[in-house]
């Protein structure tokens, strides 16, 4: 599930302004195109902190464990981990029938939200791709800066990789959110995931994820080498 919210934290970065009454599907493609033609530069000197708290779940849902951790990333390193996801995000225009349900104003910023439900008869190529047969969710999209502020999604269906079978269960849910630091940079803010996994034949495990970015900082250039 770690796989699926970190490709919806790839795949969400969407743009387009195309007058009164603009056509979503549009939206999408071109938010891709712009993904594809530019990593966020300005997001590049940054670094960040992230905040994880996990709770593993027994079958009926409470809670067994929770562990946390903190940890800082750069964020040349958190682009560079997203370029796993790049295939599979070329293929989100063919892969969803998308809907402009409304517009709604999140932390002061009027957006789009665009619902995106499969596509009858998409043939997924990615590995990654396979769960968009099985997804369901909304898009909050920023009206002026053009970039994702929020995204919720839901399996439909229970999805199967890999040889040794990982199951991804039905209802395993994600929630994702960005925000524009310094008037300039979309940053991460917040990841949350629950899902239901089970790995072969007997190990099933749940879990309920959720990270916190923030204390952004810009990098200093390391200083020239001495002669």
């Amino acid at each position: 599930m770690a796989h699926l919210a970190r490709l919806l934290l790839a795949a969400a970065a969407c743009s387009g302004a195309f007058g009164a009454d603009p056509d979503p599907a549009d939206i999408v493609r071109r938010a891709v195109a712009n993904d594809e033609q530019a990593k966020n530069a300005a997001a590049l000197p940054y670094s960040l902190t992230e905040r994880q708290r996990t709770r593993n779940l027994d079958e009926a849902g409470g809670v067994k464990s929770v562990s946390a951790r903190s940890r800082d990333i750069r964020m040349p390193d958190y682009l560079k981990h997203r370029e796993r996801y790049r295939r599979a995000i070329r293929e989100i225009p063919e892969a969803f029938v998308f809907r402009l349900s409304h517009e709604e104003t999140v932390n002061l910023r009027p957006c789009f939200v665009i619902e995106i439900s499969p596509r009858p008869g998409f043939q997924p190529v990615d590995r990654f791709s396979k769960l968009f047969g099985q997804l369901r969710g909304r898009l909050w999209i920023d009206k002026a800066e053009y970039r994702w502020v929020k995204l919720e999604a839901e399996l439909t269906e229970t999805v199967t990789f890999g040889w040794i079978l990982v199951r991804i269960h039905r209802g395993s849910r994600a929630r994702l959110t960005q925000e524009l630091v310094n008037n300039e940079a979309w940053l991460p803010r917040e990841m949350w995931y629950r899902a239901s996994v089970r790995i072969g034949l007997v190990s099933l495990r749940g879990f309920e994820t959720e990270a916190r970015y923030g204390d952004y900082r810009i990098e200093a250039p390391p200083s020239p080498a001495s002669p």
